[in-house]
């Protein structure tokens, strides 16, 4: 093919992604506000708010109301991604309280967590616990990673969310311990391993390293054997940084070893 030609491949390419990124948008788009109603109604159900439900309907309903959970969670992270490949994704810059990320981070993960009876906790380690970025979006993160945290942990396992500082205290480091045998960081590390598009774990994680970098940061994660996995996101504490040179996460014994609290496999 000529160079004139390869352009015009190129460009119709570029195009035919653009139609594609449209249409999964829209589509994501009209499916949610459907989907919204009958977990609305579900939830109303299991609530009993409309009357007593018998053993059966009651199972069933909470069916209804769990796999339709799901299926919002696959729209959205679609709708995240699109925005992602539409470079239409844009994050705020405002303080945020550490403390609350910690605290709705846990109590997103909890409902996960019981049902294998795993202890989740965290602890934060900073005097002064603010950051600068987007709150919806930390929280998101977190949300992501503990998550994959507590599916990645053994029946009465263990997850623990560590939040500190290091060497230099304008960078905050998210460390995630869970005590699961296999590793993560083949679905963890999308941008060394690829996103599945039909395995949702790979999805949701591709939206967490985005949302990373997205705030100036990076990702890593270990599997060590007979210890499990950390997970550790580094991030610059006072917004954005330009031209500045991020540092990188070493595998460290302080960042890496096992916590105390923690009971590895």
């Amino acid at each position: 093919l000529q160079v004139s030609e390869l352009k015009d491949v190129n460009k119709n390419l570029n195009t035919a992604l653009l139609v594609k990124d449209e249409f999964l948008a829209s589509m994501s788009s009209n499916l949610k506000a459907p989907l919204t109603a009958i977990l609305g109604a579900a939830d109303l159900l299991t609530g009993e708010k409309k009357g007593k439900l018998n053993d059966d309907q009651f199972r069933y309903v909470t069916l209804i109301e769990r796999s339709g959970q799901q299926l919002l969670d696959a729209i959205n992270a679609i709708l995240d991604l699109t925005k992602f490949s539409l470079n239409k994704e844009e994050i705020s810059q405002e303080k945020v309280s550490l403390q609350d990320l910690c605290q709705a981070g846990v109590l997103f993960a909890q409902p996960y967590a019981n049902r294998k009876q795993i202890k989740l906790q965290y602890d934060l380690k900073i005097k002064q616990p603010t950051i600068i970025g987007d709150p919806i979006r930390l929280r998101q993160i977190i949300n992501i990673l503990l998550k994959q945290a507590v599916q990645s942990a053994p029946e009465n396992g263990d997850v623990k969310l560590n939040i500190f500082t290091h060497t230099d205290p304008q960078f905050i480091w998210i460390q995630i311990l869970d005590n699961g045998t296999q590793s993560i960081s083949t679905i963890l590390e999308p941008g060394l391993h690829g996103v599945d598009p039909n395995n949702q774990q790979s999805l949701e994680l591709e939206i967490a390293n985005q949302l990373i970098e997205l705030h100036g940061g990076t990702l890593r994660v270990l599997h060590q054997k007979d210890r499990g996995n950390t997970v550790i996101v580094l991030l610059p504490r006072y917004g954005i940084l330009n031209d500045h040179q991020m540092p990188v996460i070493p595998i460290d014994e302080d960042l890496v070893s096992p916590d105390e609290s923690v009971k590895r496999a």
